[in-house]
């Protein structure tokens, strides 16, 4: 009698994981040195699930892995350079945001299921979560989804809910884990090559221009002021967040920036209504910022950066003038 409810017992206490999972490129998995994992998309009521699945998943990882940047670090890390990172953002925001901190794989994911319901804790409690994991160029090495129940023993959850998370995600990544060689970390702008257009000489009558102020000792004149100056020059793809030129004014932004090592300044990114990407403001700002500290070694915090989404449009009837990119001197 005693060996038969010693069984079951253990029967209890075993939670039931589901798991599927697909690679897709094997080799490209092998050679990856470094990945971030993100906030996964939250479609529970609970409101922590998505940062709490997406932690849990990738400390699991770290165990036997050194190249992983937790949520948790890629916040941090974004903070030190001025960025504030949403609770929850899409997957291309994170493969953006990625190729910026030089990691080579993206984990994101969505969690569906996470102990409670719209009326409270769950008849049938549950954690459900789909990973995908990308390489820099947006494509899918592997994905995979699992759905783990929740086992009580005299009413009361047998396992908490990060061993409930670290069980599924071993059965749900397990297939990757063997191919994983992740010895680098991530965290490190990746370099960007400043390429200046030649600047085409003006017509001749130097003489009636000689009093004219050139568009950067305006540009100068207008942060010293306190305005908010718009970089004039810089023109944005749809949906990009890469300048497709211009760049010749953050050039003089960095100049000034290191000419004057008391003043911080703020950049402040615009996007237009028919763009889809609703963080692409502030990944237009985060792209500048990237070059202000790389190229010009500022100190950590004298760029602060923010997205203002649509919501400021210059021109409603001309969506090009509405992408671009703002600063101002702050205290």
């Amino acid at each position: 009698m005693k060996r038969i409810v010693f069984c079951l017992f253990l029967f209890g206490c075993s939670p039931y994981v589901l798991s599927t999972n697909k690679i897709y490129n094997e080799e490209r998995i092998k050679k990856l040195p470094c990945i971030a994992v993100f906030p996964f998309n939250n479609k529970t009521i609970y409101p922590d699930a998505g940062f709490l699945v997406s932690e849990g998943v990738a400390e699991f990882i770290k165990k036997t892995q050194k190249g992983v940047m937790t949520p948790s670090e890629v916040k941090k890390f974004l903070e030190g350079k001025g960025v504030i990172m949403p609770s929850e953002i899409d997957t291309g925001t994170a493969i953006a945001i990625g190729r910026l901190i030089g990691a080579m794989g993206i984990l994101h994911g969505e969690v569906r299921e996470f102990l409670v319901d719209d009326k409270g804790w769950s008849k049938e409690p549950k954690i459900s979560f789909s990973v995908v994991l990308f390489d820099i160029n947006g494509k899918r090495l592997f994905e995979g989804k699992t759905s783990v129940n929740v086992e009580f023993y005299n009413g009361v959850p047998v396992f908490s809910y990060s061993e409930l998370i670290e069980r599924s995600a071993d059965n749900t990544i397990s297939k990757i884990l063997p191919l994983l060689n992740l010895k680098k970390a991530p965290c490190v702008w990746r370099k960007i090559k400043l390429v200046k257009k030649p600047v085409e000489k003006p017509p001749e009558k130097k003489e009636e221009k000689k009093l004219e102020k050139s568009p950067e000792e305006l540009l100068v004149e207008k942060l010293l002021r306190g305005e908010k100056v718009i970089l004039e020059g810089l023109r944005f793809k749809k949906d990009s967040f890469v300048p497709e030129e211009g760049i010749e004014v953050v050039v003089v932004l960095g100049k000034f920036l290191k000419e004057n090592e008391k003043m911080s300044i703020t950049i402040v990114g615009h996007s237009s209504e028919d763009e889809k990407n609703p963080t692409l403001s502030l990944l237009r700002a985060l792209y500048i910022a990237k070059i202000l500290y790389k190229d010009f070694q500022l100190e950590q915090g004298r760029v602060k950066v923010k997205g203002a989404g649509s919501a400021e449009p210059l021109d409603p009837k001309i969506p090009e003038r509405n992408r671009r990119v703002e600063v101002f001197i702050t205290k």
